[in-house]
């Protein structure tokens, strides 16, 4: 299985049952064309650091990076 840690990229994510969000994240996604996996419980995305958008994102979106089971979400 492939790595979905990046040093050069941050991986967020917005959860199914926050509607604004998920909205907000789909567009940033489509407009941007960001990588990105749906989920039954929300939908990660990955930024890169020098990406105009990143900072935004990371004040609206929660950073995932940490993240050792993205399974499970921890």
């Amino acid at each position: 299985m492939e790595s979905t840690i990046s040093m050069d990229r941050n991986q967020y994510c917005a959860y199914t049952l926050d509607k604004p969000s998920m909205l907000l994240a789909f567009k940033l996604i489509r407009k941007y064309q960001f990588d990105f996996e749906c989920h039954i419980n929300r939908t990660r995305f990955w930024v890169p650091n020098s990406h105009k958008m990143n900072p935004f994102v990371a004040l609206r979106f929660k950073c995932i990076d940490s993240e050792k089971d993205h399974f499970i979400g921890i």
